[in-house]
Formats: structure tokens, sequence, C-alpha cells
């Protein structure tokens, strides 16, 4: 659990002008960094150097969880204050209260096949780490379904249930919704079908479209109706990582979209920019060993960047997460 201060630091006669609304530049962006890094969400404009009403929301509600004096302005004690933020965790109390973890790992479509290597470095990893084929027998014990594809690992009397979902299982868009609405750990790599959402099926194909939200640039993906919108999401708690070219654009949709979900009960961790389909593997591979293993965010981020360092675009932060001060 995140441990927020009591007390402020004391003001002084010397301070700089604060960062207000209206303020923009590099200052900003660097502070906007700041929030992201201690949880803060930024879900629709992120770190863009423009100090506008949603970043003013996030300081302030830092400001409030740091018993600063809630003004939304950045002053010098909460510019202090964010220097030294830990990094916040998911809500591993929650995660594992029963001591089952239950996840979903879904794989999305490729229409030149790039799945297909990445399903098999998916499986060997889940092998390697111990994890082995729920067996016919076992499923009524562990309430699961007789169609799904599971996987099981027991450790340090902790159980950990996954569900894989590929282009090439029955009705993958459906068993991904099902999952969705109630798995506690929701682990997808693939496209990211310009900012709509998971895909496992042809680009020009509605069918296998689970639509979070509009697509940034139109014209490109086939859609059909807003499957967020089409059944609750679990008042439980939940952590979703999504592997994929700026899957950070979902971040507003599974709040806005999805009654009942707020930072509280929801953490999310996206891409920032465009990744190569070759790391798919290795991405989802690094989110389950963080949270297995009891990460907090910030060595989550550093997990996921090591692996992409070598990818299409040249930065130091390739995921970044959402909604993590509440825990």
């Amino acid at each position: 659990m995140r441990i927020t201060a009591t007390t402020s630091i004391p003001e002084t006669d010397t301070e700089p002008e604060p960062l207000r609304r209206g303020a923009k530049g590099q200052q900003v962006k660097h502070a906007q960094n700041q929030l992201l890094h201690a949880g803060l969400s930024l879900p629709r404009y992120g770190a863009d150097g423009d100090y506008g009403r949603e970043t003013a929301a996030a300081v302030a509600r830092f400001q409030q969880l740091h018993g600063l004096r809630v003004t939304g302005a950045l002053d010098g004690n909460t510019l202090r204050a964010l220097e030294n933020a830990p990094s916040p965790s998911p809500d591993y109390g929650a995660l594992f209260a029963d001591g089952v973890l239950r996840a979903v790992l879904a794989i999305g479509y490729d229409e030149a096949g790039s799945q297909e290597p990445e399903q098999a470095r998916v499986l060997q990893g889940l092998a390697q780490r111990g994890y082995t084929w729920v067996a016919d027998d076992q499923r009524a014990a562990l309430g699961l379904d007789d169609e799904g594809k599971y996987l099981t690992r027991e450790q340090d009397g902790r159980r950990v249930i996954i569900e894989l979902i590929t282009p090439d299982v029955d009705q993958p868009k459906q068993r991904f919704a099902d999952a969705l609405r109630r798995s506690e750990l929701v682990m997808y790599g693939g496209h990211a079908r310009y900012g709509s959402g998971p895909d496992f099926d042809d680009i020009h194909s509605p069918a296998g479209n689970f639509v979070i939200g509009a697509p940034y640039e139109p014209g490109h993906v086939t859609l059909g109706p807003n499957d967020l919108q089409a059944g609750a999401l679990t008042p439980d708690y939940q952590l979703m990582f999504f592997d994929g070219c700026s899957t950070w654009r979902y971040f507003d949709d599974l709040r806005s979209k999805t009654p009942g979900k707020t930072t509280r009960n929801l953490d999310v961790i996206g891409s920032t920019t465009e990744l190569y389909w070759n790391v798919t593997a290795a991405n989802l591979l690094a989110a389950l060993d963080g949270v297995t293993s009891g990460q907090n965010l910030e060595q989550l981020e550093d997990a996921l960047d090591a692996v992409n360092r070598a990818g299409p675009a040249d930065q130091r932060r390739y995921f970044r997460g959402d909604g993590f001060e509440d825990n």
C-alpha cells in the first residue's frame, strides 16, 4: 500500500512563481512525467507539455494525498514532493486476496502472421516458469469452463490461473470479453488498431475487434459497436496491461465507458509509442513476472522499457501506468 505524507514542506520566501493552467513547455512536461511516475492519471493527454484541466486535477489529487495545500498549481512544495515521491504498486492485497490470481493472457491477430511465433514464445516462457496445462479433471475444482485453454502454477501457497486466448481459439473476441469482465489481471499483446482496442482477426473485419473507443485516425480499421459498454466489469480491483502501439489511448475509455470503474479499482499499464511485434511475448511475460513477484510500478515500467530499448522509437519510457495513486 502507498504511504502518504501528512505534513507539508515549509514554504520559503524565495519560491519561483508556481506553474498553473495555461503554462506550456518542457518544465510542464517534466512535471507531468513526474506525476505519471507517481501513479497519477493523465489518461487523455499524457505528458504533452500543456498545463490544462487534466494536469491541474492530477496536481490537486497529488497535493491532497501528500498533505499539501490543494491548489492545482505546481508550487515549490509540490515540485519537491514530486521529486521525492515513491513509486506506487498494484494492489497486491486485492489481487491475491483469496490466494488465487485469475488472469487472462490474450494475443491478437496480425495480417502477416506475426502472432504465431509470439504465441510459441509465450508458451515456451510459461513452461520455463513452471506453468502447466490445466487437466480436464481439474477444471471443475478450479471453477473453469470446459472450452478454454488454461495454464496454472502454484508457488509459496499462491496459485495463478491463466486463460490463454489466441486468434485460433473458438470465438476469441467473446472469450476475451468474458475474461475481461471477471479477471483480476488482464494482459493483451497485439495490434492496438489505432487506439480502438484489441483485435483477433483481420483489420477489415469487425467480427474480431473488441472495441474500447474510437480510433485516433479514422479510415483504417472496420469496427462494430462499442464492446466495452456491452457489459459491466467486475466491481473488484483489476490490473490491466496492454502491449501494442500507443495503448495508453485506452486509458480514458476504460473508465469513462465502464460505470463503477475508477482509479480505486482499476490500474492500467499501456505503451506510449509504437512497438515491434517481435517483443510481444517478452512484454507479456515481463508484465506477468512483475506482478507475480510483487514489483512496484517503477520496477514494472523499467523491466518493460528494457525489453523495448531497441524499438522503433528512441525514448526513455515505452510504458506508463495510470491510476496507481489510490492503492
